[in-house]
């Protein structure tokens, strides 16, 4: 699965959910930044450009050699913009900053942790063969995967890779 796959799977799953089905991706990635690790096989970083149905464009920037600084820190999040604010979810956790103005912003704060939520859910489901606890259906998750698929693709051929296509 990669990079993609791998850590931003729910970054996929939220820009589809805010903004709608994604139509097109263009992936580049890179290679020889995780030279210590031998024998590895998968992309140090990717960036992917996409296309929603909608028009919206963005961009998903992935890799694993980054890590925290005293500047910035540097991990999974998602920003979104529109013409009136600004939203950006920071860490697995998904709080969620809004920026109103550029004096005025709001954070709110993850009451609960959501990955131990959603693995204990699922959890629940292997056991119990109830799936009614799952909060996203199956077909959500191919159509992520699809757009995951269609990155690895894109890098692969060199292309744009319509989701519609696969």
């Amino acid at each position: 699965g990669g990079q993609l796959t791998e850590q931003c799977t729910h970054i996929i799953d939220a820009i589809r959910f805010l903004g709608g089905e994604i139509k097109q991706v263009q992936a580049l990635s890179t290679h020889g930044i995780m030279n210590q690790v031998e024998g590895s096989n998968i992309d140090d970083a990717i960036v992917m450009n996409f296309q929603s149905e909608n028009g919206a464009i963005g961009s998903i920037q992935t890799s694993c050699f980054t890590k925290s600084t005293s500047h910035a820190a540097m991990g999974v999040y998602l920003s979104a913009a529109s013409r009136e604010k600004v939203y950006r979810f920071d860490s697995h956790a998904c709080d969620l900053t809004i920026q109103h103005t550029s004096e005025k912003s709001e954070k709110l704060l993850s009451k609960e942790d959501p990955i131990l939520l959603e693995n204990q859910a699922f959890i629940s489901a292997l056991r119990t063969n109830d799936t009614s606890s799952i909060l996203s259906p199956y077909r959500d998750a191919i159509e992520t995967l699809k757009v995951s698929l269609a990155a690895d693709l894109s890098i692969k051929e060199k292309r744009t890779v319509k989701i519609a296509a696969l």
